[in-house]
């Protein structure tokens, strides 16, 4: 696997953001991509939202377009990738091109019967991403991190560790 450190740190970065609730489709400073810029720092959740809105932020270079399935548009423009939109992209330790391909998956995938099950398609899509980007072909490794994301499985071990 290439660069196990970065692979695990981005995994940890998503299920934190899913079991805090910072997650959410359609919001660029709360998908995937924003949850791992925003962990990054020395960028806040608020400086990645002004500069998104102004225009200079990552989206600048690549963003999902996603209304309702109806008019679904996955825009690139690397010529952007400069200035703050580049400090945001680094500050990862993915390239752009790699991170736009994580936020394609998060955002297109399956809706599923509910929110909930968005949510968690979505991330089930990046991990396959990240085992891409990473070379991994440990289909253990590929289990655990998805695994990392079932609420019942950490509700159950929660519960058990309050009981002992």
């Amino acid at each position: 696997m290439k660069n196990k450190e970065l692979y695990d740190k981005t995994v940890s970065i998503l299920v934190d953001a899913y079991f805090n609730d910072t997650l959410q489709h359609g919001i660029c400073s709360k998908c995937a991509v924003g949850n791992l810029i925003n962990a990054a720092k020395p960028f806040t959740r608020k400086q990645i939202d002004d500069l998104i809105h102004s225009r200079d932020g990552w989206v600048k270079v690549f963003c999902t377009i996603n209304a309702n399935r109806i008019s679904e548009q996955h825009l690139i423009y690397p010529d952007n990738y400069v200035g703050e939109a580049k400090k945001q992209i680094d500050s990862t330790g993915y390239s752009w091109e790699n991170l736009s391909k994580i936020e394609y998956a998060f955002e297109t995938a399956s809706e599923g019967c509910n929110q909930e099950d968005y949510m968690f398609n979505g991330l089930m899509a990046v991990i396959e991403i990240l085992d891409e980007i990473h070379e991994n072909k440990d289909i253990e490794k590929t289990a655990q991190s998805k695994k990392r994301f079932n609420k019942e499985l950490v509700n159950i071990k929660t519960h058990a560790k309050r009981i002992f």
